[in-house]
């Protein structure tokens, strides 16, 4: 799930690619669990008989993905910022539960630093998501924009400051 950040995408599409990213990565994880064991460097009867484990993390990973994607489809839905800091909270352990399988020589070194790497990029695009989101993406930023509109409107230079070119 690696992403980067070109101007010419919204906070919503950023968003709608990470929940895209995470349902698909889970049902490869759900439909072949054996398999992504095995590319980790696991022996095939290990791979085939912990593939339930696999498992939950594939649920857990489709059910945070549409999770997001719901969010961002229903205006009086929940916001997002909080399936975005589950879904960091949840690659951010998965680096490091990797990362020490790969020490420990449960799995293989190299895939688990690319897993990990991918882990912690994609938990660090989500925690930028959640910590500056523009102004309208969740409705108490659209109450904040409003209420600055109107005290602006209420602020109305008076002839004076019109004429002294003060306003």
């Amino acid at each position: 799930m690696i992403m980067i950040k070109p101007s010419s995408l919204t906070y919503s599409q950023q968003a709608a690619l990470l929940g895209t990213a995470r349902c698909a990565l889970g049902v490869g994880l759900l439909t072949r669990p054996a398999r992504f064991a095995r590319l980790a460097g696991v022996d095939r009867v290990t791979a085939e008989r912990t593939a339930w484990i696999t498992r939950l993390a594939a649920a857990r990973d489709i059910a945070v993905g549409a999770g997001l994607l719901t969010s961002l489809l229903r205006r009086d839905g929940p916001p997002t910022r909080g399936w975005l800091r589950a879904g960091a909270l949840i690659d951010t352990a998965d680096a490091a539960v990797l990362l020490n399988a790969g020490a420990r020589r449960d799995i293989a070194w190299a895939p688990a630093v690319a897993a990990a790497l991918t882990a912690a990029t994609s938990a660090v695009q989500a925690g930028l998501l959640t910590t500056r989101p523009p102004a309208g993406a969740d409705p108490a930023d659209r109450r904040a924009t409003a209420l600055g509109e109107r005290i602006r409107r209420v602020k109305r230079p008076t002839p004076a400051e019109e004429g002294s070119g003060l306003a």
